[in-house]
């Protein structure tokens, strides 16, 4: 055993002799020692923790250390480092790297939000955005996740932590905040970290009128016996809500045909609906038709139900996941006892019309032969009363005989456009369209 590889993992021989056994493969990692380490990069213990190392191992049995080991610890990190560096650049506008044991902060690209960190240590930067930025309410466990030891359990953990926070509005309005702190190593004196920061207003936004969406869903949800959710990219269905027989119809042939929509589609369409709502059915419920439809919409169809026909109404609202992807959700309701109500009501309304189509007709009639029955006798004692007037020299009977013409003319001049009415309400009236000469005095 060489002195440098003893100063480079720490052990001396007596150790490496009782600790280990002096075999390689009990300092090797476990998760490596299935590897080739005549041509692999793997892990082996020092005291300082875990290195990384490379190079030809000439192996005699297990029990010898002999050959080239180069400790490749730092260019591993600096590697890693850097591609997790890249990685969050893309969505990140602010990073900065950690080291919890040495609580230190150095920033790697800032922003607004980290530009307190600079010359401060990671313990300091802490507070002071806690007590002059955060929003607390919208984090209260803030200081009990990201202190340096609680931190550090949870990276162990699981290799990464997300969160999201409120700050106090700056210039931008920026007020909602996410973050990520991503484990790079730890040793016996440093534990590194990666965190980054990022504005989520207009995420926060969508989510909110994503819950909204999903909460009247959810409201109007209980009037349908069936809910189900259609992946538009894909075709698939997911069941949502089943009740009652119908609702379980519909579930029933969905998995029947392995919850896809174009299989699902004709099958249910030919055994269930009738022929005379199939094809409008089958036209706006297609995958293609409900691809490229961008609105919400509602169609009626007539469903068999054994010897039965009862009226079904299909509810079709889009949404959009988190992932911006977008779904059909379709609900299904029984819809008979309004469309029959409706229907009562027609008939109802038919029958008023026609009571009082007859009625206006029999008064229209009775208009009609009143004035003809009249005017006939009226034309008569206006004759007579014109024939008596050449005979009369009394001035009294003249002047009576002129009142009687004066009222004769005008109850004609009723009558006739009584008659004149009556025609009208029954379309014997027509309107003759003819030019005018107009004389202008000047």
């Amino acid at each position: 055993m060489s002195l440098k590889f003893q100063e480079i993992f720490g052990w001396s021989k007596e150790e490496i002799e009782t600790r280990f056994n002096n075999k390689l493969m009990n300092m090797v990692h476990p998760e490596d020692r299935n590897l080739d380490l005549f041509h692999s990069v793997f892990r082996l213990l020092g005291k300082d923790g875990y290195h990384y190392v490379s190079e030809s191992i000439d192996i005699e049995g297990d029990s010898i250390l002999h050959g080239n080991i180069s400790d490749v610890t730092e260019f591993i990190r600096e590697k890693e480092q850097n591609n997790i560096l890249s990685a969050l650049t893309m969505d990140y506008t602010s990073l900065v790297l950690c080291d919890l044991k040495q609580d230190t902060v150095e920033v790697i690209k800032q922003d607004a939000s980290c530009a307190e960190m600079n010359g401060h240590s990671y313990s300091e930067s802490l507070n002071y955005f806690y007590d002059n930025v955060l929003m607390k309410d919208s984090c209260p466990n803030y200081m009990g996740l990201l202190s340096n030891a609680s931190l550090m359990r949870t990276l162990k953990e699981q290799g990464s932590l997300e969160w999201q926070f409120q700050i106090v509005p700056d210039e931008n309005g920026v007020s909602n905040l996410g973050a990520k702190a991503v484990f790079l190593y730890e040793d016996l004196n440093h534990f590194k970290i990666i965190m980054g920061f990022r504005p989520i207003d207009e995420i926060v936004k969508r989510e909110k009128v994503l819950e909204l969406q999903r909460e009247i869903i959810e409201g109007l949800g209980k009037e349908y016996f069936s809910i189900l959710l259609l992946e538009l990219d894909s075709g698939q269905i997911f069941s949502y809500r089943e009740v009652g027989e119908n609702g379980k119809c519909i579930a029933d042939f969905c998995r029947k045909y392995e919850n896809q929509w174009c299989a699902f589609l004709p099958a249910y369409a030919d055994e269930i609906v009738t022929d005379e709502s199939r094809e409008n059915f089958l036209d706006q419920l297609s995958l293609d038709a409900l691809c490229s439809n961008q609105d919400d919409f509602s169609m009626t169809y007539e469903f068999k139900m054994g010897n039965r026909i009862i009226y079904h109404q299909t509810r079709i609202v889009y949404v959009y996941k988190k992932d911006r992807s977008r779904v059909a959700v379709i609900g299904t309701r029984n819809i008979d006892d309004l469309i029959k109500k409706e229907r009562m009501q027609q008939a109802k309304l038919k029958e008023e019309y026609i009571v009082a189509e007859e009625a206006n007709k029999a008064k229209t009639d009775f208009l009609n032969n009143m004035s003809h029955d009249i005017r006939t006798p009226m034309n008569v004692i206006l004759g007579y009363n014109e024939l008596m007037k050449q005979y009369l020299t009394d001035p009294i009977l003249v002047d009576y005989q002129h009142k009687i013409e004066q009222s004769g003319k005008q109850l004609l001049t009723i009558i006739n456009n009584v008659l004149d009415m009556s025609r009208i309400e029954s379309g014997k009236m027509v309107v003759e369209e003819r030019a005018e000469q107009i004389g202008l005095v000047v």
